[in-house]
């Protein structure tokens, strides 16, 4: 029987598992923030304040409270239910759903542990996607192929620390509006509050604060690309020192309001107007939980109620915008990649007549002026469908216009802003649908579908599993990858290929 470390951490005495698959400590649900109720609802989070006499041993998995738009849902159907309506009972049925969600579990490599008093390990912390108001830090998969492979690539043998953390999502982590008692960003700010705490305790477990990276899916990808950007970079140093941005995506808007009249009108009854933030703290769970539904799901298409907003501090503006004014930190180092087809199924599933196209258009281009509108749609992507511009139907016009929009752009943003010194990817696929690659970042040596429902191709799995973590431990990420050299964006505009055929 094997003897697990046992130690109190901020506060709470948590125990961990010893997992032979991977040779890893888990130390679970270990709480970076107090619990965001009361007061603390749609507020600021704030380092833990309470002490727990409950014994923590991480058993029971926490999850922020979920929601998601049903046109993003619908894309799902036949991978995760039967139909739309399935999906969302067993989403919103989730009995790990809890306010009390702000906590992160630690992996550590049996060697890092062993050897923690001699050398401090490098750190990888995942930040996970879900539009910003879907997902949890277990959902996006197990790290135990990845803790593994990392001793293998790590100099010195010992491996890399996984840190995966919850943040508030939907109306819980991103309400905004004019009330000035709300909060904007609440969910970046938990994400913050993490990486700080992670910087103050990771010691605690062989870890390197000089050596943490950042990484992160879709709306993780864009998280991690907003912690960048945080504070337009003038915040002290940031707390971390690389990012690894995987299909990064920021729904930032300017209209500060978002969804707080659909919120505020879905949360009144007949006997009751609901008018402010203080009025909404007072609501029961409950109904706040149906509230966060139903705005969420009914937002519109490609769209989604709740997501980062412009609110002058931690977002002073567009992460875009913020890049090519070199507000930024800019002593990181960024690894950024997209998928080959990120939109397609959203597409298929929700886009295949010509209003709902249109619609889709005018919200991933919403604040777009009507000049910029018709230099988009004639000069940039002209209606001309016989292949000369990369596309030969209205379907894949739209496909390359959203994908360009939404998140290649993002990956050429940020390569400029760090004067193309950045390692950029593409993920081929096929078909490289958004969220196919996150089988790959988790790869367990198994065999695993990803996201498309095909097979899981080990070697490429590894390929790049193996660059990310190379890069992660401070070595060249093509030196350990089996791959091609992988060199820097630089003039020549060079992106790495990571091909699910094998």
């Amino acid at each position: 029987m094997s003897v697990l470390p046992f130690f109190p951490i901020v506060k709470r005495i948590d125990l961990t598992s010893l997992k032979e698959t991977g040779s890893y400590y888990k130390f679970g649900n270990i709480p970076y923030g107090e619990a965001p109720i009361g007061d603390l609802r749609f507020a600021a989070p704030i380092k833990p304040q309470t002490v727990s006499r409950t014994v923590n041993n991480g058993s029971v998995e926490r999850v922020c409270y979920q929601a998601y738009a049903d046109w993003a849902l619908k894309a799902y159907i036949g991978v995760l239910g039967d139909s739309l309506e399935a999906i969302k009972a067993a989403l919103y049925s989730d009995a790990r759903q809890t306010e009390d969600c702000l906590v992160l579990d630690v992996y550590v490599p049996t060697a890092v542990w062993n050897s923690k008093n001699v050398s401090a390990a490098s750190v990888l912390v995942w930040i996970h996607g879900g539009g910003y108001e879907l997902g949890s830090k277990s959902d996006s998969g197990n790290p135990s192929g990845l803790v593994q492979r990392s001793t293998a690539v790590d100099p010195n043998g010992q491996g890399v620390i996984f840190v995966s953390i919850n943040y508030r999502l939907g109306m819980f982590g991103f309400l905004s509006g004019p009330d000035p008692d709300v909060t904007k960003n609440a969910g970046l700010l938990d994400q913050r509050l993490a990486l700080e705490w992670v910087q103050e305790h990771i010691g605690i477990f062989g870890g390197d604060k000089a050596k943490v990276t950042v990484i992160g899916e879709s709306a993780g990808g864009g998280g991690a690309v907003a912690q960048i950007t945080a504070y337009g970079g003038e915040k002290g140093p940031a707390p971390f020192a690389k990012v690894i941005a995987q299909s990064a995506i920021w729904w930032t808007t300017p209209v500060e309001d978002g969804a707080w009249q659909q919120v505020l009108a879905n949360a009144s009854t007949a006997n009751n107007t609901v008018s402010s933030v203080k009025q909404l703290r007072a609501l029961d769970i409950a109904t706040l939980a149906l509230v966060n539904q139903n705005v969420a799901g009914n937002s519109t298409s490609t769209g989604y109620a709740f997501s980062p907003v412009i609110d002058g501090t931690f977002l002073p503006d567009f992460p875009a915008q913020l890049l090519g004014a070199g507000q930024f930190y800019s002593d990181v180092e960024v690894i950024t990649g997209h998928n080959a087809n990120e939109s397609l199924y959203y597409f298929i599933a929700n886009t295949s007549a010509v209003e709902p196209r249109i619609e889709a258009r005018q919200t991933f281009l919403l604040g777009t002026s009507q000049d910029q509108l018709d230099y988009i749609y004639n000069t940039l992507y002209p209606e001309v469908l016989d292949g000369s511009y990369g596309y030969w139907s209205e379907l894949g016009r739209d496909l390359a216009m959203q994908d360009e929009a939404l998140f290649i752009c993002n990956s050429v943003f940020l390569a400029e802003a760090f004067g193309d010194a950045t390692h950029n990817y593409v993920f081929q696929g096929p078909p490289g649908t958004h969220g196919q690659d996150i089988a790959y970042t988790f790869y367990n040596n198994g065999e695993e579908l990803d996201l498309a429902n095909v097979a899981v191709v080990a070697s490429t799995a590894h390929a790049m599993q193996d660059s990310f973590l190379a890069f992660a431990v401070g070595a060249d990420p093509s030196e350990a990858s089996g791959t091609d050299a992988w060199p820097t964006y630089g003039l020549g505009r060079d992106v790495q290929e990571f091909s699910a055929t094998g």
